[in-house]
């Protein structure tokens, strides 16, 4: 499987957003939080500066589909977003 676009959960300040970042297409980070100036300033990465549960519903507008989800949150995705991600 080849990993093109990543849901990041729990952004900030970016270190695993940041690494996604240089290795793939696309990587929606999501965190109320900003990120590190570096890691805001990547092409591949957009910033969604919000709750991921404010994030999802925007998502699913977009008909955003993930090959891979990050969750730097203390809890299960699922509970996090509270949707079928």
């Amino acid at each position: 499987m080849v990993v093109v676009f990543v849901l990041c959960s729990g952004a900030a300040p970016g270190a695993w957003a940041g690494l996604c970042a240089s290795e793939v297409q696309e990587v929606v980070a999501v965190d109320p939080a900003a990120l590190d100036a570096e890691v805001a300033a990547l092409p591949s990465l957009r910033h969604q500066q919000m709750k991921i549960e404010q994030a999802v519903p925007k998502l699913q507008e977009e008909r955003a589909v993930f090959d891979l989800l990050t969750c730097d949150i203390n809890s299960h995705p699922k509970a996090v977003c509270g949707h079928n991600i």
